[in-house]
């Protein structure tokens, strides 16, 4: 039941939409792949393409979270934020946009827990109900390290 409606729904769309939530649809599998398979560190590295032309503009980006939101609530495996927003970041570095995404912590209930989200300069696009939070741990891709940001790095052992 669910299929079908999903599926009415889905050509209800225009054609532009249809076809940037099947382009999601794909890459949410490919990250789901890459995330079984592979390391983490490469895994995580599988949205950190190098950005495309720059043809950054909200709608767009607005657009790509979107479909990737779409697309997670439709393929029929289980999606988290980690799918989510490796996938977008993906998909808004291809077309332009210099989407970082970024892996946060906390401690709940004794346990430690995990959140991803996606941001666009100081922007959170995707997963910016959860992100405040979180602790921030690390961004992908990472910062270019200069001898300045990491201390002692000058000094000869």
């Amino acid at each position: 039941m669910k299929m079908m409606r999903l599926l009415r729904r889905a050509i209800a769309l225009p054609a532009a939409e249809r076809r940037t939530a099947l382009v999601a649809a794909g890459a949410l599998a490919y990250v789901t792949l890459a995330l079984r398979i592979c390391p983490f560190a490469k895994a995580i590295a599988v949205g950190s393409v190098p950005i495309g032309p720059n043809k950054s503009d909200t709608a767009a980006a607005a657009s790509i979270v979107r479909a990737v939101k779409r697309a997670s609530y439709a393929v029929p495996w289980r999606t988290v934020c980690i799918h989510e927003g490796v996938a977008a970041q993906l998909l808004l570095r291809r077309r332009g946009i210099p989407a970082i995404l970024c892996y946060g912590t906390r401690v709940m209930d004794g346990d430690l827990k995990s959140h991803v989200w996606v941001t666009i300069g100081d922007e959170v696009v995707l997963g910016e109900e959860e992100a405040p939070n979180y602790h921030l741990v690390a961004t992908y891709p990472r910062p270019v390290e200069s001898s300045t940001s990491r201390p002692f790095s000058s000094v000869k052992t």
